[in-house]
């Protein structure tokens, strides 16, 4: 195996390593009761699981039951345990920040992708969600595990995307909500030039028939009815009449206020995309996650702050983007400053993430 290979292999598993040590080190959630009504909810649907009832029928469910069915797995070894299902969702988060910093790395290099999981892991927000037994933030984790896994660039890009369709149906089980990063999946496996037909969107079909495949094998093992118990309830008619698009907005702008060192970058990373046009095929993809994301949590009732989540990931891949676009232009500019500018940009990521954590509360929940 050549050093390359190792190094490729070594990086994500480093990530995660060092993302779950400081997860576990700066964050105060891990012995609270409760941080969220949602995680009592979890774990009592877990603890009956795990007594041998089904997740759907005899009990109101409705999201899928991935984290359920782990949850219930970890009753065998840790019976009545808080603080473990806690460490089991900070393992997800270990896992996407393992993940994003390989997608980002592939696309924009290692200077966007280190400064991007920087702001987005002392993010309190993110630490929060990091130690709560909540379902969205292992849903966006086997998201992005899909699309660091994608690679149309392999020798093997089929069976990578049918891989990524099989951990994409296993995130929509998670919690449907990840259906809006879609999108994004498909066109990160649509080549940009140089194939026609339909021979350009077979990645994409590949993509689409695992992520069924996946979605449905757990459809019947589950006893799901995926109409009634993951869609129906969402939209309600007595629901719906209670949407007010407005207060959905002043929501959603409100959360994001609460964190300039993530929401400043990524909105000037996107603005590098719209006006300058800097790199923008590798970075299409977190500017449809964020488009699809923003549409989705607009038009949805109610919207809770933690599902802001599927903004704060791609505005944190477009935040690293735009510090690494902001080197390679003061280098472009003065050669002799290119490690310089690069050393400034991860300066500047480490200034705003202690920023952001000495806004960590010490004694209470956000």
């Amino acid at each position: 195996m050549t050093r390359k290979r190792l190094a490729a292999m070594a990086s994500p598993v480093a990530v995660f390593a060092a993302s779950f040590a400081w997860l576990w080190l700066v964050s105060p959630w891990l012995g609270i009761y409760q941080t969220n009504p949602d995680e009592g909810i979890n774990l009592g649907k877990a603890a009956l699981v795990a007594a041998g009832y089904g997740p759907y029928g005899v009990m109101w469910n409705d999201q899928g039951p991935i984290l359920t069915y782990l949850l219930a797995a970890l009753q065998a070894a840790r019976p009545f345990d808080v603080e473990a299902g806690r460490v089991l969702v900070m393992a997800f988060s270990g896992l996407l920040l393992a993940a994003l910093h390989v997608t980002i790395r592939r696309g924009s290099g290692p200077l966007a992708a280190i400064v991007a999981i920087v702001l987005l892991a002392a993010t309190p927000f993110y630490i929060q969600l990091s130690t709560s037994v909540m379902i969205g933030l292992p849903a966006i984790s086997l998201a992005v595990v899909a699309l660091a896994v994608a690679d149309r660039e392999s020798p093997r890009a089929a069976l990578r995307a049918i891989l990524a369709g099989l951990f994409f149906g296993l995130a929509l089980q998670t919690k449907l909500f990840a259906l809006a990063i879609a999108p994004a999946l498909l066109v990160a496996m649509v080549p940009a030039r140089g194939v026609v037909g339909i021979r350009r969107f077979r990645l994409a079909g590949l993509f689409a028939i695992a992520a069924s495949l996946a979605f449905a094998v757990v459809v019947i093992v589950s006893g799901q009815a995926p109409l009634h118990d993951l869609v129906e309830t969402h939209v309600a008619p007595e629901l719906r009449g209670r949407h007010a698009f407005g207060a959905s907005l002043a929501l959603i702008a409100g959360v994001l206020r609460s964190m300039p060192a993530i929401t400043l970058p990524g909105l000037l990373g996107l603005g590098m995309v719209a006006f300058r046009g800097a790199r923008p095929r590798p970075l299409i993809v977190p500017v449809v996650w964020l488009a699809t994301g923003f549409v989705a949590l607009a038009f949805h009732y109610p919207v809770q702050p933690h599902q802001l989540l599927l903004l704060v990931v791609p505005l944190a891949w477009l935040g690293g983007a735009f510090a690494a676009g902001l080197a390679a232009a003061v280098a472009a500019r003065w050669p002799s400053a290119r490690h310089a500018a690069s050393a400034l940009a991860l300066v500047l990521a480490v200034a705003a993430a202690a920023h952001a954590l000495s806004t960590l509360p010490r004694q209470k929940a956000l």
